[in-house]
């Protein structure tokens, strides 16, 4: 292969990498970033299978959270922006049981 096109074939590389980077999320939101980027893995699938890998942004609404026996329940609302359209899910944060958190991302259409 030749250097220019080895050259161009890293910086694709590097953009389809760059897309995945999480986007910025704005709005009322319980859960720490370790939780957004799971949730965020799950709807950026759904969102990619629909034809759109770039997001711009991710609105946020909190529609309940409570702390239970040392676990966090929450239920949310992201829209994920992207390619001229908007991917509304419903997220759900609960724990497992055994110390670790389960987040269910649904489509909300």
């Amino acid at each position: 292969m030749s250097p220019t096109a080895l050259v161009l074939l890293s910086i694709v590389l590097v953009s389809c990498a760059a897309s995945h980077e999480m986007p910025p999320f704005e709005g009322a939101s319980t859960l720490d970033q370790t939780l957004k980027k799971d949730g965020y893995a799950t709807a950026f699938e759904i969102a990619q299978s629909n034809g759109c890998s770039d997001i711009d942004r991710v609105i946020t609404t909190t529609i309940s959270s409570e702390a239970y026996s040392m676990s966090l329940l929450a239920t949310e609302r992201w829209v994920l922006h992207g390619c001229g359209r908007m991917y509304p899910f419903v997220v759900n944060v609960s724990g497992d049981g055994e110390g670790g958190t389960i987040v269910d991302v649904r489509s909300d259409l």
